[in-house]
């Protein structure tokens, strides 16, 4: 083999070393933006059922508080004649 063929194989062999060098470390970096978007996943998952729980005990509340609304009081409010509040002992009136 000729001098000029063999300093073509070198450059080719040290290209592709290289090449799998470069590969190697985007492999790396590949793997970690995996795990983070493993991590950022199930804290959205979390996220979510956290706030599907909260849906459901807001619609409980609802449910409660359209129960409770129909039923009567035990006693009258009435509304204050002036603007401010009211003094103790006035705004709310026992029915009996």
């Amino acid at each position: 083999m000729s001098e000029e063929t063999l300093r073509e194989k070198d450059e080719l062999i040290a290209s592709l070393l290289d090449s799998i060098e470069n590969l190697r470390e985007e492999i790396q970096q590949v793997r970690n933006n995996n795990r983070i978007l493993r991590r950022v996943h199930s804290a959205l998952r979390s996220a979510n059922m956290a706030l599907r729980n909260k849906v459901e005990i807001a619609q409980q509340n609802d449910e409660l508080f359209k129960h409770l609304g129909t039923r009567d009081f035990d006693a009258k409010v009435t509304s204050p004649e002036e603007v401010g509040l009211t003094e103790p002992g006035t705004q709310v009136e026992p029915l009996g």
